[in-house]
This record gives C-alpha cells, structure tokens and sequence, in this order.
C-alpha cells in the first residue's frame, strides 16, 4: 500500500509510479515526479481514489501516465508539467474536477484518450497536443482556459449541456475530420485563434437556436488537399 501525502506535502518521486501491483490510497498532497530520463510509467487511478496534485520537472524527463491502460483521475490540484514530456498512454482518460492542466513542459500522447474536464480547465505556456477533449460530466460550470500555449486537437473538442468554454487568448488548432468542434450550450471565443488544419472535409460548429458560439480569430489552413469546410 503506497499512502500518498497529505495536504500541504509534496512527495518527490525520481522515477515512475506503477501501482498495478499494490494499493495506493488518495490524499491531498502533491507527488512530483522529477526524473531527468524516459520511459517512466505511472498506473492510473480510478475516480474516489484519484491523484490530487501532479507535477513533472525533471528536464528531458518522460512519464507514460495512465500505464497499463488504466483511466487516471486528477483531484481538484490537477496537474503541472514545468519540464519534460507527459504521455496520456492508451484509450483511458484524464478526468479533473476543479483542476487545471498547466505548464511550460510537452502533453501528448498514444492511443485515443480522452481529457474531461468536469469544471476545470487548460492553462499551458507550453505547446500541447492532445486527441479527445471534454467539458462537462453532469452538473453545470464555466471552463476559462488561460496561457500562451498553442493547443492541438487531432481528434474532438465537445462542450455538453449546460456548460461554458471561455477559450481565452490562446490558439486551438483542429486536425480530426467529421465535426472537430462540437457544441451543446456556449462557447465564447474572446481573443482567441481557431483554427481548421484538417486535411478532409469538416463540419464547422456555428451558433443554433439553443447554443451560443462566437469565434474570434477563424483560420481555414489544411495541411494538405483542398478540404471543403461547411459551417
């Protein structure tokens, strides 16, 4: 059994965490994890038994989170990536409650994973690349998503009912076909760039008769073909 440390603790970890052997049991501290190589793996947590804090900085450093194909969910401390590579590995999610995805490392990933955010939101200096991403888990919150950092969705964005995105002064940059951008209830656009890179043809979400979508910077850039967009 690995307890993890409490509020107001920060617990260092120079490697990964596989937990698929043991028990870990939730708390509200902080685990960094601070290795300066690859190929670190940590096994996911389920929600009720959730990591509350993460951090990664060990420069040149690189974690798979969710190893082994287990859904890892964050607390309301979220996670930081200040240096180093975070690797959302395989089909399984991240889930955050109230917390915010932040820092000036790398996020990508393999496989298809979905982020959902159930009142949380992005906050990256760094440039991110991520597949599925979704705001709302039942209930209803506002979601202001901060920092400079460039977003890449290569799969979909979806807001579900009875939700707000503020997407801030940051870059969206959309790669998936079909509907990219999906919208059930209001997207604000602020200062923000979106933009369409697919090379196939999209659906582009536009405002409805029960949904609000403003856009302010609207790009068309394929990466290569002469896709039709429709909005």
């Amino acid at each position: 059994t690995f307890q993890a440390p409490g509020s107001g603790k920060t617990f260092t970890i120079g490697g990964g965490l596989p937990t698929n052997d043991g028990t870990f049991t939730s708390n509200s501290g902080t685990m960094t994890f601070d290795s300066t190589s690859t190929g670190n793996n940590i096994t996911g947590t389920t929600c009720g038994n959730q990591y509350y804090r993460l951090v990664f900085n060990g420069v040149n450093g690189g974690w798979n989170l969710s190893a082994g194909g287990i859904a890892t969910c964050l607390g309301d401390g979220g996670m930081t990536i200040s240096n180093g590579t975070v690797t959302l590995a395989g089909n399984s999610y991240v889930a955050t409650s109230d917390g915010t995805l932040d820092g000036a490392g790398t996020l990508t990933y393999s496989g298809t994973p979905l982020i959902t955010f159930n009142n949380g939101k992005f906050a990256n200096s760094g440039n991110w690349t991520v597949y599925d991403v979704q705001y709302g888990d039942g209930g209803t919150a506002t979601h202001t998503n901060s920092g400079a950092g460039t977003l890449t969705i290569n799969g979909t964005l979806t807001n579900t009912a009875n939700h707000t995105v503020n997407l801030g002064s940051k870059t969206y940059i959309f790669m998936g076909s079909g509907t990219p951008l999906s919208n059930a209830a209001t997207i604000n656009g602020d200062t923000s760039t979106v933009s369409f890179r697919n090379a196939t043809s999209a659906t582009i979400a536009a405002d409805t008769a029960s949904t609000v979508l403003t856009y302010y910077n609207l790009d068309f850039s394929p990466a290569s073909g002469t896709p039709t967009y429709t909005m």
